[in-house]
């Protein structure tokens, strides 16, 4: 099994299989769980790979986006960033490598 068919069963374990259950999934989108988590695998697989990896995600942030990738809703706003996080030193010297014509 390749590193990326993993993230469908790894996904599937952090969902409780309650919400796939509920009344406002059935009623809004009414598909079981492996189909929904292979969709959400297959739009945005940077962001199950963010998930799976770090488990200090909120379960509600996880729902929350789960839901927002799936409905592809365009004005959707994730809770669940993931782009890479800079430390100061890293923003600093990208400064000094490409605005080399500041003058103090």
């Amino acid at each position: 099994m390749k590193k990326d068919e993993m993230l469908v069963p790894r996904l599937d374990l952090l969902i409780p299989m309650n919400f796939f259950l509920s009344q406002d999934w059935q009623l809004n989108f009414g598909v079981d769980s492996k189909t929904a988590i292979g969709r959400v695998a297959e739009l945005n697989p940077e962001w199950v790979i963010e998930v799976v990896n770090n488990l200090e995600h909120r379960l509600t942030d996880v729902l929350h986006d789960f839901i927002g990738i799936y409905s592809e809703d365009e004005h959707f706003l994730p809770r669940i960033s993931t782009e890479k996080e800079y430390t100061f030193d890293e923003v600093w010297d990208y400064i000094i490598e490409h605005h080399t014509s500041l003058t103090w």
